[in-house]
C-alpha cells in the first residue's frame, strides 16, 4: 500500500524523499507525481487507460452529486457567484483489482 497524496502532512516525517525527477519510483520513494506513477504502472505492465477513465467518471460523477449544494453554497456565501472560482481535490485509492 502506497498514499501519493498528502504531502504537507508526510513532507516533515523522518525519511521523506521528494521523487519527481526519477522516471521510475524507487522503494524509498515517498510521493510521486502522476507521471512518475504511470510509468511505473506501464513498467509493470498494465494499461492503465481505463483506470485513468474510471477515476475520470470518479470525479465526474461526484461533481454532477455536489451540484445542488455548490451552488447553493455560491448563493449564500459570495457577492460575485459568477466571478467566484474554488480549488477541489479528490482522492482516489487504487487497490490491485
Amino acid at each position: 500500500f502506497m498514499h501519493i497524496t498528502n504531502q504537507a502532512l508526510n513532507q516533515n516525517q523522518e525519511g521523506f524523499q521528494l521523487n519527481s525527477q526519477s522516471e521510475f519510483p524507487t522503494e524509498e520513494s515517498s510521493r510521486w507525481n502522476v507521471q512518475v506513477f504511470r510509468n511505473y504502472m506501464k513498467r509493470l505492465g498494465h494499461d492503465d487507460s481505463q483506470l485513468w477513465s474510471s477515476i475520470q467518471a470518479i470525479v465526474i460523477k461526484s461533481f454532477l452529486a455536489a451540484t445542488p449544494q455548490l451552488l447553493q453554497a455560491l448563493s449564500n456565501y459570495t457577492l460575485y457567484p459568477k466571478n467566484c472560482f474554488q480549488f477541489f481535490g479528490t482522492d482516489v485509492d487504487i487497490d490491485q483489482q
